[in-house]
Protein backbone atom coordinates (compact mmCIF):
# COMPACT_ATOMS: atom_id res chain seq x y z
CA UNK A 1 0.00 0.00 0.00
CA UNK A 2 0.97 3.57 -0.82
CA UNK A 3 -0.31 6.46 1.14
CA UNK A 4 -0.06 10.25 -0.28
CA UNK A 5 -1.69 12.76 -1.98
CA UNK A 6 -3.75 12.54 -4.96
CA UNK A 7 -5.43 14.44 -7.87
CA UNK A 8 -8.19 13.40 -10.71
CA UNK A 9 -9.66 15.59 -12.73
CA UNK A 10 -11.65 14.77 -15.79
CA UNK A 11 -12.92 17.15 -18.68
CA UNK A 12 -14.91 16.92 -22.08
CA UNK A 13 -15.00 19.72 -25.00
CA UNK A 14 -17.22 19.97 -27.91
CA UNK A 15 -14.89 21.82 -30.28
CA UNK A 16 -17.06 21.54 -32.94
CA UNK A 17 -19.97 19.61 -33.99
CA UNK A 18 -17.95 16.46 -35.15
CA UNK A 19 -15.22 17.37 -33.13
CA UNK A 20 -14.24 16.20 -29.54
CA UNK A 21 -11.94 16.47 -27.12
CA UNK A 22 -11.76 14.15 -23.73
CA UNK A 23 -9.36 13.94 -21.24
CA UNK A 24 -8.10 13.11 -17.59
CA UNK A 25 -5.37 14.16 -15.91
CA UNK A 26 -3.56 12.27 -12.79
CA UNK A 27 -1.50 13.04 -9.92
CA UNK A 28 -0.17 10.97 -7.07
CA UNK A 29 2.87 11.67 -4.88
CA UNK A 30 3.95 9.23 -2.46
CA UNK A 31 6.04 12.32 -0.75
CA UNK A 32 9.02 10.24 -1.79
CA UNK A 33 7.73 10.10 -5.75
CA UNK A 34 5.76 11.72 -8.20
CA UNK A 35 3.33 10.35 -10.69
CA UNK A 36 1.77 12.04 -13.45
CA UNK A 37 -0.44 11.04 -16.25
CA UNK A 38 -2.07 13.16 -18.56
CA UNK A 39 -4.86 10.82 -21.61
CA UNK A 40 -5.86 12.70 -24.12
CA UNK A 41 -8.49 11.81 -26.83
CA UNK A 42 -9.81 13.46 -29.69
CA UNK A 43 -12.64 12.41 -31.89
CA UNK A 44 -13.46 13.45 -35.09
CA UNK A 45 -16.75 12.22 -36.71
CA UNK A 46 -15.73 12.12 -40.73
CA UNK A 47 -19.06 11.33 -41.50
CA UNK A 48 -22.56 9.08 -40.57
CA UNK A 49 -20.09 6.13 -40.85
CA UNK A 50 -17.07 6.73 -40.23
CA UNK A 51 -14.90 7.98 -37.33
CA UNK A 52 -11.33 8.29 -36.16
CA UNK A 53 -9.80 8.66 -32.77
CA UNK A 54 -6.43 10.15 -32.01
CA UNK A 55 -5.02 9.34 -28.26
CA UNK A 56 -1.88 11.01 -27.23
CA UNK A 57 -1.15 9.73 -23.05
CA UNK A 58 2.20 11.22 -21.71
CA UNK A 59 3.20 10.66 -18.57
CA UNK A 60 5.91 11.37 -15.85
CA UNK A 61 7.04 8.74 -13.18
CA UNK A 62 10.23 9.40 -11.28
CA UNK A 63 9.35 5.96 -9.53
CA UNK A 64 10.70 4.15 -12.59
CA UNK A 65 14.51 2.91 -12.54
CA UNK A 66 16.27 5.76 -14.59
CA UNK A 67 18.32 4.65 -17.42
CA UNK A 68 21.87 6.84 -18.25
CA UNK A 69 20.65 8.86 -20.99
CA UNK A 70 17.02 8.26 -20.28
CA UNK A 71 14.06 10.16 -18.65
CA UNK A 72 10.93 9.61 -16.53
CA UNK A 73 8.62 10.94 -19.00
CA UNK A 74 6.83 8.31 -21.29
CA UNK A 75 4.60 8.75 -24.26
CA UNK A 76 1.75 6.43 -25.85
CA UNK A 77 0.15 7.39 -29.02
CA UNK A 78 -2.53 5.63 -30.88
CA UNK A 79 -4.76 6.67 -34.19
CA UNK A 80 -7.55 4.55 -34.63
CA UNK A 81 -10.53 4.63 -37.51
CA UNK A 82 -14.14 3.60 -36.79
CA UNK A 83 -16.85 2.46 -38.60
CA UNK A 84 -20.52 3.45 -37.01
CA UNK A 85 -23.84 1.24 -38.08
CA UNK A 86 -27.28 1.90 -36.63
CA UNK A 87 -29.76 -0.48 -36.79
Amino acid sequence: FEFGSNITTTFQWNIWKDVQWTGRIYYFTDYKKVQIEWENTMTLRINKYLSTKLYLYPRFDDSAVKRPGKNYIQFKEDLSLGVDLSF
